[in-house]
């Protein structure tokens, strides 16, 4: 019944390595200064290669998915450059973060429309799952901080509190599916 939205939420597993790589990032900024470059890189290669097989599994089953593919290159290449030149990136992070923050919230707006359209007594939780991120990303891209570690921090915030709504409407989802 509502298998669209089980393909275009995040998993269950995305959720809870979103919200353990938050946490990590919340508590150890120091360390993560010195590895993040590298570590982002390869988190939004693999990022973008689920978001590319969602894309393939939703052109499957007929679902609308160019917010998936979208995704998928955004974060392909973000990973790329953070992987090829680590040191720039730490001079543009707060722009680049804010900026796939907004554009993660922005991926989700075709998902939205298919709760809409489903009536789900639950929309929030989507919708959250939307606004928030794209909300936090515009103040990262307006109000950029001046040190790295509370940037890293802020960051990991952001997944942890990502990661539990995602987590919190597949969990809803799955529920009502087996109703």
């Amino acid at each position: 019944m509502l298998q669209f939205i089980w393909n275009k939420a995040s998993s269950a597993g995305m959720s809870v390595l979103s919200i353990v790589l938050g946490g990590i990032l919340l508590f150890f900024p120091k360390k993560i200064v010195h590895i993040f470059s590298l570590a982002l890189g390869a988190a939004l290669l693999i990022y973008g290669l689920v978001y590319l097989f969602r894309y393939w599994q939703g052109r499957k089953q007929g679902i609308s998915s160019e917010g998936a593919l979208f995704l998928c290159l955004v974060l392909a290449a973000a990973g790329l450059l953070c992987l090829s030149v680590p040191e720039l990136i730490l001079s543009i992070l707060p722009f680049m973060l804010g900026g796939l923050l907004l554009l993660y919230g922005i991926a989700k707006i075709p998902m939205l429309q298919d709760v809409f359209r489903a009536g789900l007594p639950n929309r929030w939780l989507f919708l959250a799952g939307a606004i928030l991120p794209a909300l936090l990303g515009l103040v990262l891209l307006f109000n950029p901080f001046r040190l790295v570690t509370g940037l890293i921090s802020f960051f990991g915030i952001c997944l942890i509190v990502s990661g539990v709504l995602d987590l919190s409407g597949v969990l809803y989802t799955r529920s009502l599916n087996k109703k």
